[in-house]
């Protein structure tokens, strides 16, 4: 008989042949059960939220759209200062120390708790009571000032909700976190959707009110269940004296966060500034929409390799460094490429509203930033791990002084304009941060360095510069071809899964 009559034959192969490729113990099984898991669930729901964003641009409208994108902007930005680095501080040290040192563990894990509700707290009332100048006098949108004001709310629950994500992936608890992450999801479409249809665009404000409610609800319950598994504890006593981890990590996180939400916030407000900058705003956020969720997704595939990283404080096999650095780069450009060359299937998607060459042209160029990202991630993941957090907020302050610096100029071009700022900003910090990851051997020279990133990174910005300088529909089928069977040669002989 063949094969396919036999059910139970069937199974059986494929069980032999997951155990022969990810044998039990292996890192490559650890990775796959992370991965998997994270996958599904911000995959799931993060389509969701992708489907989210195009309905409500869709019945907003790109002005409007424009100021629910700057006043959920204005919450994460102060959501920054609220979250401190907590959330990257519990998954560190959670990972590191569940195993060897579970009360340690349990106290930083409560410490970073406590101290998100205490500076969440302070910063939604900082948001309050700033909400009149900032709406009247940096957005020259007096009428907004109600729904900033409310909007503070978000930033306390995403502060505390970072702490506990980051204590869950710190456990390693994957699936919970997927499944927070899918409710989430398929929660956050109808509500937004209906309170937008009902209220318009309070009605958008009051859902991711809502939805950031939910995810603590489910990010506690979920915690309290793998902290009895693990043997630890959320009552910890004494939890205080952990303090010192704040200085050591929290604070350099929180700083380098600084250089990001803030100044992505300071550049959307000089955008909004601009004539039509509302519409360019609207624009903008449209495009940003596809560029979080390529990075959200690639990012979680690999949420995984932080504490793996972490639990081998420093002493990962060189297949695992390599891993780390090219895994969320290569998953990337697959769909980076299709939005280059054929920036028409976002056009579509968004509706004639946001039709125009103007659009295109900034997704082109972003999609370009996405991959840049992207590579960067890698190398975020080995200053967390080996605890160089001060290094990061260098990093990140380069970036900023980059990004500002060319906003300032290039932002009267709109939309386009402010995606060329973020395009300098990622591509300069890289090159000027390579040589300290090289020299202090955070980064194999050549992983950073070889004929296939050069490859990849020569194809891709061919293909960016044509495509930008007006490419037929035929010539961008073609160069997508090409650039494909580049990029797949070189994945092939990455051989990063071997």
């Amino acid at each position: 008989m063949t094969l396919c009559t036999h059910p139970a034959t069937l199974r059986s192969t494929a069980e032999l042949w997951v155990r022969r490729v990810l044998p039990e113990g292996s890192l490559r099984a650890r990775f796959a059960r992370g991965a998997i898991w994270s996958l599904v669930g911000t995959v799931g729901g993060r389509l969701f939220t992708l489907l989210s964003g195009i309905l409500v641009a869709r019945l907003l409208g790109k002005e409007s759209y424009g100021e629910l994108a700057i006043i959920l902007s204005t919450a994460l930005m102060f959501q920054t200062f609220g979250a401190f680095g907590l959330g990257l501080t519990a998954t560190k040290h959670v990972a590191e120390l569940r195993a060897t040192n579970p009360e340690k563990a349990s106290r930083i894990m409560v410490l970073s708790q406590a101290v998100a509700v205490a500076t969440g707290a302070l910063c939604a009332v900082a948001m309050y009571l700033l909400s009149p100048w900032l709406a009247r006098e940096i957005l020259a949108a007096p009428h907004l000032v109600d729904l900033l004001r409310i909007s503070g709310v978000i930033l306390f629950f995403g502060s505390l909700s970072g702490a506990q994500g980051g204590a869950l992936a710190g456990l390693e608890a994957f699936q919970s976190v997927a499944a927070i992450t899918l409710s989430s999801g398929l929660v956050t479409v109808p509500l937004t959707v209906g309170a937008v249809l009902w209220f318009g665009l309070e009605g958008a404000v009051w859902a991711a009110i809502a939805v950031s409610a939910l995810t603590c609800i489910l990010n506690h319950v979920a915690l309290r269940r793998h902290v009895i598994r693990h043997g630890l504890s959320m009552r910890m006593s004494g939890w205080w004296r952990e303090g010192r981890v704040l200085w050591r990590f929290s604070i350099p996180a929180l700083l380098a966060g600084i250089m990001v939400a803030p100044v992505t916030w300071a550049c959307a407000a000089m955008l909004v500034n601009e004539p039509g900058g509302y519409a360019s705003m609207g624009e903008f956020n449209a495009v940003m929409t596809f560029q979080n969720a390529i990075v959200l997704i690639c990012t979680t595939v690999a949420q995984p390799l932080l504490p793996m990283l972490a639990s081998y404080a420093g002493k990962e096999t060189p297949a695992l460094a390599k891993f780390n650095i090219l895994l969320t780069w290569l998953l990337g450009l697959a769909p980076c490429l299709v939005l280059i060359s054929f920036p028409e299937i976002a056009e579509w998607l968004l509706g004639s509203g946001f039709a125009g060459e103007s659009f295109r042209t900034t997704l082109v160029v972003s999609m370009l930033v996405t991959t840049v990202i992207l590579f960067k991630a890698g190398l975020a993941r080995v200053l967390m791990a080996r605890g160089l957090m001060w290094w990061g907020f260098l990093s990140n302050l380069v970036w900023a002084a980059i990004l500002i610096g060319s906003a300032v100029f290039f932002v009267h071009w709109g939309a386009v304009g402010l995606a060329g700022a973020y395009l300098l900003a990622y591509a300069g910090n890289t090159i000027l941060v390579l040589p300290f990851y090289i020299s202090r051997r955070l980064l194999p020279l050549a992983t950073a360095v070889s004929w296939k990133t050069l490859a990849i990174w020569g194809s891709l910005s061919a293909l960016t510069g044509l495509v930008f300088f007006g490419a037929t529909l035929e010539w961008r089928l073609f160069l997508f071809v090409a650039t494909s069977s580049v990029f797949a040669v070189t994945f092939l002989a990455f051989r990063i899964f071997r």
